[in-house]
């Protein structure tokens, strides 16, 4: 039975840094309180605030004013005032995090985690509900335990002597874990009509963000007493096919900031010199469900994959301010002439946004030979075309803003609140049905 990982289920993250990311969405923003203590602070060290109060930003002094009769008057007072305010003010991807939450972020961004490392989905077939793998991630403690794509999971307990837990639906699986903590516990699953068992436990590691997939198998980087490497994981189930001069690159995300193979720039460079020493020709990217990251990760990997001259440096990406000011942003020393690529065809959906939109405008941009094809699931990409800087204090907090607009190196587009889809380029193609997008993919790689 096939499993398509792109349908309409039910899902959830077993890994508590995602909890965590979800909570901290919730959290009080405290954006007019900071920047009102930062300037009352910065006019009284250099003019005395108590006796030139009338030098302050109209602004703050106005906030200011509200936020003191709010406290002391209003009958309804709420403890949230300040977040209500901030959200008034805010876009949906600016945000205030407190030193605490700042540093949590900066610590995902390198890819640490904590938990199982195993997305969860629900299928219901011929009247019967079951429990399987969605997704695991690079290097999680399901990984490492033999849990892949498509497994069905059957059963749980907390040790061998206990009665097991049937998995019937997500809740089941959810309730045992709440209850078990950070204790072991052993898991029962099936693959393809085998019954198989492992133990697990929540752990900290280092997420790995991309897998490597062809004929052979699939291949991934797991971390061994400190050290990464890439090795075969098992059979390619995920993206069967039998093709040999074609491979398929998932992508997780633009994060993973650790040098060599523990960050996702070296992890992107072994695939790479796999698909080139392999003697491959058509590379499928796999781009859904990336929701972006950091741009500087998306200039290294993009250099592989432009086709510019080799040792070159070329605009990726251009940004406007709203004064009109433009910056622009270039790609690593590229290496595309190695590769000798027959078709780079790149998957993309509704998850697909940010960096990974700047990543394939850029790819589309230099694309002299006509053999870039992009194809989307769910009608396009997410249309994120909008670029944040997180500016941080001394003190450790930090306040990420919207302040440029993207647009395409040669182009020019921003497909900000549009996204990528077939109208934007003519190599843009929707998938023919749902969950045909990798078929679709195969059958451009002539």
């Amino acid at each position: 039975m096939k499993k398509e990982r792109f349908s309409s289920e039910r899902y959830y993250g077993v890994d508590d840094s995602y909890e965590r990311q979800q909570k901290s969405k919730k959290i009080v923003k405290r954006v007019l309180f900071s920047l009102a203590a930062v300037a009352i602070l910065a006019v009284g060290f250099l003019g005395g605030f108590l006796t030139s109060r009338a030098t302050l930003d109209p602004d703050i002094e106005k906030i200011d004013f509200i936020l003191d009769m709010y406290r002391k008057h209003y009958y309804d007072e709420q403890e949230d005032v300040v977040g209500i305010f901030a959200e008034a003010l805010l876009d949906q991807y600016s945000d205030y995090y407190s030193k605490e939450e700042y540093a949590a972020i900066k610590s995902a961004t390198m890819g640490s985690r904590a938990g199982l490392g195993i997305v969860v989905a629900e299928r219901t077939e011929d009247g019967e509900t079951y429990v399987y793998a969605y997704d695991v991630y690079g290097n999680s403690p399901a990984q490492r335990a033999g849990i892949r794509f498509g497994d069905r999971l059957v059963s749980v307990r907390a040790n061998e002597v206990d009665e097991p837990i049937a998995i019937g639906k997500i809740d089941d699986l959810t309730d045992f874990l709440s209850k078990v903590g950070e204790a072991p516990f052993r898991l029962v699953y099936a693959r393809e009509g085998d019954t198989l068992e492992t133990a697990l436990k929540k752990e900290d590691y280092l997420q790995t963000f991309v897998k490597y997939y062809d004929c052979e198998g699939e291949y991934g980087f797991f971390e061994n007493e400190g050290k990464m490497t890439f090795a075969r994981i098992g059979d390619n189930t995920e993206y069967p096919t039998d093709r040999s001069d074609t491979a398929i690159v998932r992508y997780y995300g633009f994060s993973g900031l650790g040098d060599g193979l523990k960050g996702s720039v070296g992890q992107m460079d072994a695939a790479m010199q796999k698909f080139r020493n392999d003697g491959k020709k058509n590379v499928i990217i796999d781009l859904r469900g990336n929701g972006g990251g950091v741009v500087d990760v998306m200039q290294e990997v993009v250099r592989h994959f432009i086709d510019a001259e080799d040792g070159s440096r070329n605009v990726v990406m251009k940004v406007k301010d709203k004064y009109g000011n433009e910056e622009t942003f270039n790609s690593g020393r590229v290496t595309y002439s190695e590769y000798g690529f027959g078709n780079i065809i790149i998957l993309g959906d509704r998850g697909t946004a940010s960096a990974s939109e700047a990543f394939i405008g850029a790819v589309l941009d230099f694309d002299r030979k006509g053999i870039v094809k992009v194809i989307v699931s769910g009608g396009g990409t997410y249309g994120k075309g909008i670029m944040q800087t997180t500016y941080e204090r001394i003190t450790g907090e930090a306040i990420k803003l919207t302040t440029a607009k993207l647009f395409w190196p040669r182009s020019d587009k921003c497909i900000h609140g549009v996204g990528i889809t077939a109208a934007t380029d003519e190599r843009v193609k929707e998938e023919t049905s749902s969950g045909s997008a990798f078929y679709d993919a195969l059958g451009f790689c002539r």
